[in-house]
């Protein structure tokens, strides 16, 4: 091994790090989410019209809504946010999230 292999190892360290602050989101809200069985079409067609007001919050990022295989009436909505502020007091604060 030369002595050019952990500049180099440390070059490629910086770079990786630098990618994870400035694309992956600082904040990830996830929630379970218990539907009442048989309900699943109803959550999921209500959950089709919030997720725009949710997407159109300032900080918004993405979000995803899975549902589980072994509980198929649980789901676990991601969803990432620029900041705790925009979460914690942009989205919950805003007459949206009150309705």
């Amino acid at each position: 091994m030369s002595n050019s292999a952990p500049a180099e190892r440390r070059r490629h360290q910086r770079a990786l790090r630098a990618w994870l602050v400035h694309d992956v989101a600082v904040i990830l809200e996830h929630a379970l989410l218990p539907v009442t069985p048989g309900e699943e079409a109803a959550f999921e067609t209500a959950f089709a019209r919030a997720k725009p007001i949710i997407a159109g919050m300032p900080g918004f990022r993405r979000l995803t809504l899975s549902r589980c295989i072994e509980q198929p009436s649980t789901y676990l909505l991601l969803v990432e946010w620029r900041c705790l502020e925009d979460h914690t007091e942009g989205f919950r604060n805003s007459p949206q999230y009150q309705e």
